[in-house]
């Protein structure tokens, strides 16, 4: 057996419902082939599946195609899964907690207290990498993937409503076709697979390393305290700025019509919240700039 290569660009082209499907399916049965035995070296019992060209059922053409392992003999699309999708711009490898019963044995496992360690190492390994977490009801191709700080993870594990968790490479990323993405892709399953085996009730493993160090979000503070001023500070700050106005030599010049005049202005930044108001005066529009409400003043004008 040749050992799998990656997946060509013509893959992604011919993900479309139509008969072409066939060759991003046939990518992923050498594909199964390959990595296969990795994950019975994790559950002697997991095997692999291939989607089939067409909706069952009916006579319409897949879009996608997609790879599948669980421990299930017949039916087994209908049970957690651990997973590779091909779309028509990406390749997704993630884990599906596919029956609301597998939804309600995993959230039990990960709240108990013999698991919490498990628990603490699964979040860590997730931490490593970024993620698309979905519910039953979102699309992936409008999602962005993203790394998840500790604390998020954990909320995010804790969601009842949780479906899938998708590791993505686009299709242009130099890894996706070569050999090393069944490697990849292997990685993947390994961090993921004891969410899958919390939720069918299978043998749980060593959770592996994470594959970088914990995501720690950055927060910028301002911390500046904002100091109400005085309505004779703000006069004070108006003047000095209009003051500050004045050229710093004097210029004389005649303006020409076409001509283009330069005037020398010393800029100055001052703590002000300038804001535009439109008023009408005597017929003509005008802009009033001032940090209050000049509104009220209409009438005077």
């Amino acid at each position: 057996m040749s050992p799998f290569d990656g997946f060509s660009k013509k893959i992604f082209e011919y993900c479309q419902p139509s008969e072409k499907i066939r060759v991003p399916i046939n990518s992923l049965k050498e594909l199964k082939l390959e990595i296969e035995p990795r994950l019975k070296r994790l559950n002697s019992d997991l095997s692999g599946h291939v989607s089939k060209t067409k909706v069952p059922g009916t006579n319409y053409y897949n879009g996608w195609a997609w790879l599948y392992f669980n421990t299930i003999g017949p039916g087994a699309y209908r049970y957690s899964q651990l997973t590779v999708n091909i779309s028509p711009s990406r390749v997704y490898a993630g884990v599906n907690l596919r029956r609301r019963s597998e939804r309600y044995i995993f959230q039990g496992e990960i709240r108990k207290e013999e698991n919490e360690w498990l628990f603490q190492q699964i979040i860590r390994t997730l931490g490593g990498r970024e993620w698309i977490f979905s519910t039953r009801e979102d699309g992936w191709e409008d999602q962005i993937p993203r790394r998840y700080s500790l604390q998020e993870l954990r909320g995010l594990l804790l969601d009842s409503e949780l479906y899938w968790i998708n590791a993505c490479f686009e299709k242009m990323e130099p890894v996706v076709g070569t050999g090393r993405i069944s490697s990849e892709i292997s990685r993947i399953f390994e961090e993921l697979y004891n969410i899958y085996a919390l939720a069918s009730a299978s043998k749980v493993i060593p959770q592996p390393k994470p594959k970088s160090g914990p995501y720690e979000p950055k927060i910028t503070i301002d911390s500046k305290k904002s100091v109400p001023k005085s309505d004779e500070k703000i006069q004070s700050d108006v003047k000095r700025f209009l003051l500050s106005l004045k050229t710093s030599k004097k210029v004389g010049a005649t303006h020409f019509p076409g001509r283009r005049d330069q005037y020398f202005v010393k800029r100055v930044a001052l703590d002000l919240d300038l804001k535009p108001y439109q008023l009408n005066h005597k017929g003509s529009q005008i802009t009033i700039y001032s940090d209050h409400d000049v509104r009220p003043l209409r009438m005077e004008l």
